[in-house]
């Protein structure tokens, strides 16, 4: 586990702080979740950024469209926007914008991440026998 000690202006300290609060309470180590997911987003859009400029760049065979697309897919919705600036390349391919709006259907369709409650009903209790008594 890696440990920062960083100096940061009172006014983004404050503002994040705010958020956090609101978003996820004043609970022990919700700062430090919503760090390590501000950190990991920043890190991801940069990747995304990367991926979609070099799919919008000159020359970019149709193997190394899909490759690039299959990459902006596995950061789910994040790329969305990226993939749509793609599809809007001029020169693309059909079989090009076909991959690349197939992605987005895919990305799009999938439910979120978050947990499903799945229910089921409780089995049937049995019957409780008494005892007979003596007669």
């Amino acid at each position: 586990m890696g440990k920062l000690n960083v100096v940061i202006s009172e006014d983004i300290d404050t503002k994040f702080r705010q958020e956090v609060f609101k978003r996820k309470g004043m609970k022990k180590g919700n700062l430090t979740e919503a760090l390590e997911e501000a950190m990991t987003l920043w890190i991801k859009s940069d990747f995304i950024e990367n991926i979609k400029r070099k799919a919008l760049s000159k020359g970019v065979t149709t193997a190394d469209m899909k490759l690039l697309v299959d990459a902006l897919k596995t950061q789910g919705k994040d790329s969305l926007s990226a993939l749509g600036e793609i599809a809007n390349k001029e020169g693309l391919k059909t079989t090009e914008l076909a991959y690349v709006t197939e992605a987005v259907h895919q990305i799009s369709s999938k439910p979120t991440s978050q947990p499903t409650l799945k229910l089921t009903p409780f089995p049937p209790h049995p019957r409780r026998v008494e005892p007979s008594s003596p007669v």
